[in-house]
């Protein structure tokens, strides 16, 4: 085994970092790192290169989760009034529930 990639983050709580449950076409790794702002990294994990960030929130995520196939990304602002679904890995929004 060795170590193909490392990406430097800081301030992980539960549900702040997913991986893509499935290890095919779509593996992606979503992070939040920040306290302050609502911004979601994305990292293709077959690749081994960022995307875009998706400025998911005004305010901090609380909550990340990946579909099992690995291309819609759902976020959660800590206020726990908005809910989001983002397609991978153009972060386009696909809907919003408040």
């Amino acid at each position: 085994m060795k170590l193909l990639a490392s990406l430097d983050s800081k301030n992980y709580g539960v549900g702040r970092l997913v991986l893509a449950p499935n290890y095919g076409n779509n593996c992606f790794l979503c992070y939040s790192d920040s306290i302050t702002d609502g911004t979601v990294n994305v990292y293709d994990c077959n690749e081994m290169v960022p995307y875009n960030p998706i400025k998911a929130h005004s305010g901090p995520v609380l909550k990340l989760a990946l579909n099992f196939a690995g291309y819609k990304l759902c976020t959660a602002s800590c206020k726990g009034t908005v809910i989001r679904v983002w397609k991978l890995p153009s972060g386009e929004l696909l809907h919003s529930f408040h």
